[in-house]
Parts: structure tokens; sequence; C-alpha cells
């Protein structure tokens, strides 16, 4: 205990402008991400572009203070001072740990709560949810940059592998990865940050203990092969196993689905070429009250009149070949399967005008006027206070009274994590606009059940104009 005390006063000296330098983009992370979250700020305000830009050089401050830290008793190479001193790798490994939490989390900790607090909520109640955030941040940003740490020599290594990274992630979203899958459910991005954080905390250790940097360097690797793979296919049952896990109502028995008779499927272009996406007519019984029920994945089985026959598998979109969508169009064919389905709670909370509108999540919407327009500004913690906001109209026909034109402006809340949000602030704003004689709500789904059902019937494939 004495030799890691002695590394960590060591550190605390030779760093002690960089310490500076961080805690003071903390201090000023905090105060701009307080401004920025209260009521009456325009979208880009002066405080929210501050926020942003000092969150982002926080971020950088971290990473050059950790590889600088590493890279003051590094480990690549052959040439280590420190091994002809009377250092443990464990007292080494402990000193540079306790450094990183004393100096990165607990001023972020801090930095959080103060944010909290200037939000109106109670910050202590908050820790637990503070705490995941804090994990986040380490599986995210801070254990992978000590490890990426430990296996270069110099500052210029940690750059330009850094750099290669990007490069490499922008490769594999744009040839690799389809548009509509960048963002993954919720299990996924847990099991991947576990992965992640696992990989990378084996790569430390094994490089303070054997400083075998290649075999770090291919763990590495493989640790970045097996997140992205589990990232994007995670496969379903485990999906399901941790949906479930969070969900502590029976599952509904009386929910069928079912094809109506004499229905006609629909059609759009797929994100592939040679690919037609095919929308069935799903329709639903004993849903209990207040749910509705949400398509995730289904697995069709397509069989045209004249024998063809196409699987689909488990997807979440019905993806057709165009060759077999040519044989069948126009035609009534069998479909059978399974869908998996979500069952939400829908909780709509009409927003009233020029005042503030608690909602789910212990957060508020505030409907002020603007030019012409509603102005709309809601704030929850941990998580964002609405996914998308959407709008439209409707005519309603009086007889000899006229039509009236009817619209609406909707803000879309899916919570399905029961995580918090990946951030380095724990109050989420949201800014949005309506016309002046828009009915506004906000309409928030949460997850009740998940349950699995088969189907069968008949539907009329539409010709492709």
């Amino acid at each position: 205990m004495n030799q890691t005390l002695h590394i960590l006063r060591k550190d605390i000296r030779r760093f002690r402008y960089e310490l500076c330098v961080t805690i003071a983009l903390t201090g000023a992370f905090a105060w701009s991400r307080a401004a920025a979250d209260m009521p009456g700020q325009p979208q880009f305000s002066r405080a929210a572009i501050l926020a942003g830009f000092s969150g982002f050089f926080l971020v950088l401050a971290w990473w050059f203070l950790i590889t600088q830290l590493i890279h003051a008793e590094s480990l690549a190479g052959d040439r280590q001072f420190w091994v002809t001193r009377p250092y443990s790798w464990r007292h080494l490994l402990a000193a540079k740990i306790l450094f990183v939490t004393a100096f990165v989390n607990v001023p972020l900790l801090a930095a959080q709560l103060a944010i909290l607090a200037a939000a109106g909520y109670q910050p202590l109640a908050g820790i637990p949810k503070l705490l995941w955030m804090q994990f986040g941040v380490a599986a995210f940003l801070l254990v992978p940059a000590f490890a990426l740490g430990t296996v270069t020599r110099n500052l210029a290594q940690f750059v330009l592998t850094i750099l290669c990274g990007l490069l490499s992630l922008y490769i594999t979203l744009v040839v690799v990865v389809p548009s509509e899958a960048i963002v993954a459910p919720w299990p996924n991005r847990a099991v991947t940050a576990w992965v992640a954080c696992a990989g990378a905390t084996l790569m430390i250790i094994w490089q303070f203990s054997r400083r075998s940097t290649m075999a770090c360097i291919g763990a590495g690797l493989i640790t970045l092969l097996l997140a992205g793979v589990v990232y994007y296919s995670l496969p379903m049952p485990v999906q399901n196993a941790m949906r479930l896990g969070v969900v502590h109502e029976p599952e509904p028995k009386g929910v069928c689905v079912y094809i109506p008779p004499l229905s006609n499927a629909s059609y759009s272009q797929g994100s592939v070429s040679d690919r037609l996406v095919i929308g069935l007519p799903f329709a639903y019984t004993g849903l209990p009250k207040g749910e509705i029920a949400q398509p995730e994945m289904m697995d069709v089985t397509i069989e045209g009149p004249s024998g063809q026959r196409w699987s689909s598998g488990w997807e979440r979109n019905l993806a057709i070949p165009r060759g077999f969508y040519r044989s069948i169009q126009g035609a009534t064919v069998s479909v059978h399967g399974s869908l998996r389905l979500s069952l939400p709670q829908q909780t709509i909370v009409p927003l009233s005008y020029g005042q503030a509108t608690r909602i789910p999540g212990d957060g508020f919407c505030e409907v002020s006027p603007g030019v012409n327009q509603w102005e709309i500004f809601c704030r929850s913690p941990f998580r964002p206070p609405y996914d998308v906001p959407s709008g439209g109209g409707m005519d309603i026909d009086h007889g000899s009274a006229g039509i009236e034109r009817h619209s609406w402006t909707r803000l879309l809340s899916t919570w399905d994590s029961p995580f918090p949000d990946f951030a380095l602030s724990p109050v989420f704003t949201g800014q949005a606009t309506s016309p002046i004689d828009a009915e506004i709500s906000l309409v928030r789904d949460y997850p009740s059940a998940w349950i699995t059902r088969g189907f069968a019937g008949s539907v009329r494939i539409p010709g492709v104009r």
C-alpha cells in the first residue's frame, strides 16, 4: 500500500498542471451544461454550444491525461526503466487506477451531482443511476483509452491508433452495416459495453503483468470484433431473456395474431436494390387495456400459388428478393410463421399552452409562444424526454358546418432500456416547435411484455409499379 501511495504522489506532482486543466474543464462543463438545461434557452444558445464544446474537450483531456499517465512507466517495448526499480506491477496498476478514479471519475460525479441540483432534482436520490452512467463512461471512454495506452509507446502512436480505429469504424458503417441497423436495441448495447470493458480490462492486466504487447494487441482486436458482432447480432433469445428480466408483469395469455381475410400486403424499396420490403397486415385480439402491439421480429414463410416458397428467418423487416417477388406479384399467397411482439403501455400527456406540464420520468415540458408558432422545451433526468417529434393533421367533416382542419404535434417517447442513457450529463433536454393551431401531446410507450405468437393466412401481393 505504501508503494502504491508513493507512485500516486509521484504522478500527482508530475501531472499537476494537466490535472488543473482537466478539473477546470470539468467545472466548465458542469456550468455550461447547467445553464443550457434551463427553460427559455434558444436551441443553439451560447450555453448549449459551450456545453457541447466543453464536453468534447473534456474527453480529449481525459485521453491525453490517461495516455501520459501510462506512458510515464511505459509498458510497450523492452527498455522500461521502471522494471529496474523495486516496483510491483500490482502496486503500479493500483496507483494508476487510483489516479484516474480520483481525478476523472470523482470530479465527473461531482459535476453530475451539481447539474442535477441546478436543474431542481434531488442529486443524492440519483446516485444509483449516476453510478450506472459512470460505468458507461468507463466502459466506452476511460478503460479503452487506458488499455490503448498500455500497448503504445508514446502520444503519437496513441493518436495514430485512434485515427486508424475511427477510419475502420467509418468503413464498417459505410460498407458492412445496413443504415437501418446503426442503432441497436438496448440489450445489444449493454452486452457490448460489458464485452468491451472486460476485454480492455484483460488487456490491461495482461500487459502490466506480462508486458506482452503483441499478444495484448491481438486480444484487443478480438475484443473489437466480438463487440461489433454482439452489437449487431446478439441472439434473439438472449435479447428476450434480458428484456424479460426487467419486466415484472406476467405474460398476457389471450393475445392472438392473425391476418384478416381478403387483405393486401404493401411494399416499399429496401436499402438493398435487389430486394423489396413487404408489409403484412397483422391484426391483434386480446390486448390488455391500455396496451398496444408493436412487432419486433418475424420469421415468415411465403408459399406462392405455383409452389414457389421463400423463408425469411428471424428479421425485423420482410425483405424479399425481387426475383421471387416478380413470381408472386398480383397473386394471393399463403403466409405463416411466428411474430415477436412488444406490448407497450401507452401514456398520452396533453401539453398545456403557456405553462409547464409534468411528464413521465420526473421531467416536464414547457410550451411558450414563439414567432408564429409554439416553442416546446422538455427536460428529464437520465434519459431524453422524447425520441422524435412528429406532426400532421386530418379533415373532420361536420356536415353543414363544413370541414375542419385538425392539426396535431406529438412528442414520441419509447422507453425500452431500464438503464440511464450513455452521456456525460445526467440531464437531457429536447426542443421542438409546433403550429399555433395544433394540439400538442407527449406519447410515451413503455414495454410491459414481450411475447411470441404464430400466425397463418393469405394475402394478395400487389404488383410493382
